[in-house]
């Protein structure tokens, strides 16, 4: 049943059948604070007819319109399994699924997307870029080095490395030297090939170990633009601060 002390504010207004009005007329004889209530309704409905219409400004218009696109829908709740059947009176709120995408979202995740392929080192190529721009940007330094327009190739004996196939590259304007080889049968146990760049009194500069498999690209630790020279020795594990065996190869830069 209807808690009668509910009805004040629809009594105020006018607004219940007969019946509900004798009823509630009786309780109001009885209720001062009812009574009370519906003075105080009747007086706030009396000033409505007073109540001019306002329109918000341009400046809170647009904000509201703004901030919708930025706003973010809940997704319907989930109905709860223990959820009884509801009463015959009871209506539930259709639901409406919203299919507009706002277009803000879409383009901050198109650049989302964007900024995490960089930092994950793919190569995000500007449609105004050329092709060998995006050619020189895949290229690894090694192979920087070897289509350089100043590049100089020297092949290495086959017969001193066992028959493998070996090329140093030096290119000045790079100031930087590079080794490929191919079939390059390792060390030994314990031993590694290390890299040596040759400086003009004819020492020996360590250039770093090359890594292990037969087919490298590797660049030559230091500044190749002072070298006159670049070699490869076996060393013990680690490495040496200077060759303790013969060079197994050794390249003398012409042009130097």
């Amino acid at each position: 049943m209807t808690d009668i002390h509910a009805l004040s504010g629809a009594y105020a207004v006018d607004a219940l059948s007969d019946d509900e009005r004798a009823d509630f007329e009786v309780h109001l004889s009885e209720c001062p604070a009812c009574r009370a209530e519906v003075d105080s309704l009747r007086e706030a409905a009396a000033l409505l007819p007073l109540v001019s219409q306002i329109f918000p400004s341009d400046h809170v218009r647009a904000s509201v319109l703004a901030g919708i696109a930025n706003v973010r829908p809940l997704p319907p709740l989930e109905e709860p399994r223990h959820r009884q059947e509801p009463e015959p009176e009871e209506q539930l709120a259709e639901v409406v699924p919203l299919r507009r995408r706002p277009v803000r979202m879409a383009l901050t995740a198109v650049a989302a997307a964007v900024i995490l392929a960089v930092g994950v080192g793919v190569t995000v190529q500007q449609p105004w870029a050329d092709d060998s721009s995006e050619t020189q940007t895949n290229l690894t330094a090694a192979e920087q080095i070897m289509q350089a327009d100043d590049v100089e190739s020297y092949a290495i004996d086959p017969t001193t490395i066992g028959g493998a196939e070996a090329t140093v590259y030096r290119s000045p304007d790079h100031d930087a030297v590079a080794l490929v080889t191919h079939d390059m049968a390792p060390a030994g146990d314990g031993r590694v090939y290390q890299l040596w760049l040759q400086a003009e009194d004819g020492s020996m500069k360590s250039a770093g170990i090359m890594p292990e498999g037969p087919d490298n690209k590797v660049v030559l630790a230091g500044d190749g633009s002072d070298a006159i020279g670049a070699g490869i020795t076996v060393e013990p594990t680690g490495g040496s601060d200077s060759p303790t065996m013969p060079p197994v190869a050794l390249v003398s830069f012409e042009s130097a």
